[in-house]
């Protein structure tokens, strides 16, 4: 017995005028369904509802048409990005390339026909030999960052687990920088110093001047134990868009500078990217 089902035998009444949802592509068809009966019977502007399939990271593949929301002669496609510079997009949309990505109502949403308005340098992808290496490359690129006026909060070292920002987390702190770790848990608040230290999920809605994105290895993104423990081909295609979507998120979160780094093989995501 469900919200829905008290809905519609009248238990609960609807009592909200219009709704506002974003990140869209993250929720499942029950929810949206549930937000559509909150509202009640559709009339002009009682909803409002943005989402990216791109930036879709928790797997779910919402049909808003399923949900009973028409967006039939309703619906817009952003084109613009105000967020990063063109450089960056491009790198980001490459990691989508030649997937077919939804428009959340059963169509598809091709990633090749929206622009960013800011230009800048190019992204810098870098290989090492060993972990060890690539922590102290990060570590100086960061020092330099900081002595050309850059704030430690402007600076973001993202991995796709914990181990992978802490270890340079580590090295940053050996070398007198402070750092601060954002989790679920905790906000980000500017007014805290510190370079701060995420997952890939967590970054997902916030904006850095300057991202590294660490780790970027063979097994580790996308993640082994992700694409490893099922064997069905449709999950597997899944959790694959889902991987490749958490790296495409993590990029966009830089708004002028991006660094992409591993150690030993690189991710297979990063095979279109001109490096």
């Amino acid at each position: 017995f469900t919200v829905i089902d008290m809905i519609e035998e009248g238990a609960v009444v609807p009592s909200y005028e219009a709704a506002v949802v974003d990140e869209a592509q993250d929720l499942g068809t029950e929810i949206l369904e549930l937000i559509r009966k909150l509202v009640g019977a559709e009339r002009q502007n009682d909803l409002m509802i943005v989402g990216d399939g791109h930036q879709r990271i928790y797997g779910r593949r919402p049909a808003l048409s399923h949900s009973g929301i028409n967006i039939r002669g309703r619906g817009r496609k952003l084109r613009v990005n105000y967020r990063t510079t063109e450089q960056i997009r491009r790198m980001a949309s490459a990691i989508l390339e030649d997937i077919e990505v939804d428009d959340l109502d059963e169509g598809v949403d091709p990633a090749t026909d929206y622009r960013s308005l800011m230009y800048g340098a190019d992204p810098v992808l870098k290989g090492f030999n060993t972990s060890t290496e690539e922590e102290q490359w990060v570590v100086d690129q960061i020092g330099q960052l900081l002595e050309e006026d850059y704030e430690s909060g402007d600076i973001c070292v993202v991995g796709r687990i914990k181990s992978e920002y802490e270890r340079v987390g580590r090295a940053l702190a050996e070398r007198g920088i402070e750092t601060l770790a954002i989790s679920r848990d905790s906000g980000d608040d500017q007014a805290n110093p510190g370079v701060r230290l995420a997952n890939m999920h967590r970054v997902k809605g916030l904006e850095f001047k300057v991202v590294f994105l660490v780790g970027i290895r063979d097994g580790r993104v996308p993640l082994n134990l992700a694409m490893n423990d099922t064997a069905d081909p449709v999950e597997k295609r899944n959790r694959d868009l889902t991987e490749r979507a958490l790296l495409h998120v993590a990029a966009t979160r830089a708004a002028q500078s991006l660094y992409v780094s591993w150690s030993g093989k690189p991710s297979r995501l990063l095979s279109k990217i001109e490096k």
